[in-house]
């Protein structure tokens, strides 16, 4: 079974999720340490790719 507390600060605030666009992390709450990634699926790629390339259109770079 996995621990609920974080082993850098032992506290018990709870994970949030970052995506940074090809992985999802889950952080501590209350330090912000890396507890797990885990590889994004082909779904969220796509979706990475569609945004950037709505972004470079507006941009007028595309």
């Amino acid at each position: 079974m996995r621990s609920t507390a974080c082993p850098a600060c032992d506290g018990t605030a709870g994970v949030s999720r970052w995506f940074d666009g090809y992985d999802e992390h889950e952080l501590c709450a209350h330090c912000g340490i890396s507890l797990a990634s885990r590889q994004a699926g082909p779904d969220v790629r796509v979706l990475r790719e569609r945004h950037e390339r709505w972004l470079a259109l507006w941009r007028r770079t595309a």
